[in-house]
């Protein structure tokens, strides 16, 4: 099950709510700007929206850094883990908004080939011709993607790593 999957679980138990804004765990360091630009992204028309930053030096070859290609729109047109040309990549950043109808879409659909092999929730929209909304951001936050970048949190915040 997706953490899509999952936050369209949870609203199950609001039917007043329009609007979601999904700000996925690995993004502790995530600034309120960026989730207001997503929501205000929302609110202005776009069904699923996302955000993005350019390419941190070094990312280009980690599997665990989700790149995305924009479309002159500002459409995302693919998400990937493993690239081997620089092209216009931007590194995905782990924060969705939704429209509850987009959301409950999403649910209603089965997860693709493509979601299941490369374990992208994302394509599953795009799969099924839901259009996603990049808001590019100008820098990336310091997400949580493995066990370093974790010990690396821990030492920003209480100043020591686990043994």
């Amino acid at each position: 099950m997706s953490g899509s999957d999952r936050v369209a679980e949870a609203i199950e138990h609001f039917p007043r709510v329009q609007t979601v804004i999904n700000v996925q765990g690995d993004e502790p360091e995530i600034e309120p700007d960026a989730i207001d630009a997503i929501a205000q992204t929302i609110l202005n028309g776009a069904e699923v929206a996302t955000l993005a930053a350019p390419l941190p030096e070094g990312s280009l070859e980690d599997p665990a850094a989700v790149k995305l290609e924009t479309d002159n729109q500002g459409n995302a047109l693919q998400f990937v883990r493993r690239v081997n040309t620089q092209a216009n990549w931007q590194l995905h950043i782990g924060i969705y908004g939704y429209s509850v109808h987009a959301l409950k879409a999403f649910t209603s659909s089965s997860p693709t080939e493509a979601e299941k092999d490369f374990h992208l929730e994302q394509l599953r929209f795009l799969e099924n011709g839901v259009p996603i909304r990049v808001v590019s951001w100008p820098r990336a936050f310091l997400g949580i993607d493995t066990r370093s970048d974790y010990d690396a949190f821990l030492t920003r915040y209480i100043g020591t790593s686990p043994p």
